[in-house]
């Protein structure tokens, strides 16, 4: 962490004890979420790495053409969309 965020938080060199603690408290929370965001991103990987295999698995064993594994890709990967 920067410390020019904890200067940029505060009015003064000596600020109020109360404030101090608030500013604290509030890049902890900063904190806590971008630490839980990078959690949810991995399980989000991992779930579409689980996705493909499947998908590949189904292509191989030819329960699917290649243009079904192409729209199950595209669908499913597509910004727009969230299954």
């Amino acid at each position: 962490m920067n410390h020019s965020i904890y200067n940029n938080s505060f009015n003064s060199s000596h600020p109020n004890i109360f404030n101090f603690i608030d500013v604290l408290k509030n890049i902890q929370t900063d904190t806590y979420i971008a630490l839980q965001s990078q959690g949810s991103r991995k399980i989000m990987v991992i779930e579409k790495e689980e996705y493909i295999k499947q998908k590949m698995k189904e292509l191989e064993t030819k329960k699917i053409t290649q243009i079904e594994f192409v729209r199950h890709m595209s669908f499913k990967f597509c910004p727009a969309f969230k299954l």
